[in-house]
């Protein structure tokens, strides 16, 4: 931030005044950074979820995975964080869920959305401890015509959150 003034004693001939002045002001502020990290594990001893299935995945039987979804907060405070991933065709909701904080990722069926809220996050969250971290079961069930090619799992996840320092909105997206 920076407030600058300057003063002249010439005056215009046409302006009745000691001096002349102008007065100016300046702030700049940077905005944060949010980062998601979406990653999917067959098997996930860390977790302490067990999956069932065989790998490599077979057509039309189901085969389990866990999510995780880690979110690092660089320099800012956020609020109002939403995460948010469909579960794609063939791929279904199993409701074993952990976190580390006290809040759940939920899960709409009528659109196979998987969301989860966040009120607030501090700086550096992730960076300088561990991230806020979600884990999710899903269950998934190739059909014939993915045999041979990858199963899509879910979609993107798109994190949105406000930076309460500039009062934007902060977007982070993995695939």
């Amino acid at each position: 931030r920076i407030n600058s003034e300057i003063t002249s004693p010439s005056v215009p001939y046409y302006l009745s005044a000691e001096k002349t002045k102008a007065v100016a002001s300046l702030e700049t502020k940077v905005a944060g950074l949010i980062s998601i990290d979406a990653q999917a594990y067959y098997r996930d001893a860390h977790s302490g979820i067990v999956n069932n299935g065989t790998m490599p995945p077979r057509a039309n039987q189901p085969t389990e995975y866990i999510i995780h979804w880690l979110i690092q907060n660089y320099s800012t405070d956020v609020h109002d964080v939403e995460l948010k991933a469909t579960l794609q065709p063939g791929v279904d909701w199993t409701g074993i869920v952990k976190s580390n904080i006290d809040s759940v990722p939920l899960y709409n069926d009528v659109a196979k959305e998987v969301t989860w809220n966040i009120s607030k996050i501090i700086a550096t969250k992730g960076i300088t401890n561990d991230p806020i971290e979600a884990i999710f079961q899903i269950r998934a069930t190739p059909n014939m015509a993915e045999l041979g090619q990858y199963q899509p799992l879910i979609s993107e996840s798109k994190l949105q959150a406000v930076d309460d320092f500039t009062g934007l909105n902060l977007l982070s997206v993995d695939i």
